[in-house]
């Protein structure tokens, strides 16, 4: 292997290093990030469930008005349930609950 062969493959490899701690650095940050946004995921679906529990029990809301343990918000909404649960996310907002 000629000297600027070898120089060649060394400036490469360096390049690559430094790719790759970039890109660790990378994932590391953005892991970090994804374990945020997960608590504060987890944190809103608790609130959510507790204000969900609290407008059941003050008989602001009725239980069938609730979706049930496991369903998503999303299918929840969309099966015509979204005006009454908009009118109790506002009550409760307003409230300062």
């Amino acid at each position: 292997m000629s000297r600027s062969s070898y120089e060649e493959v060394m400036k490469h490899l360096l390049c690559l290093k430094m790719e790759n701690t970039h890109l660790r650095r990378e994932i590391r940050d953005n892991s970090s990030h994804l374990t945020k946004l997960e608590i504060d995921a987890s944190t809103m679906k608790d609130r959510l469930a507790h204000h969900l529990h609290q407008a059941v029990d003050s008989g602001r809301v009725m239980a069938e008005m609730v979706p049930a343990a496991g369903d998503s918000m999303v299918n929840f909404a969309m099966e015509g349930n979204n005006e009454e649960f908009g009118a109790t996310a506002t009550c409760e907002t307003q409230s300062g609950d």
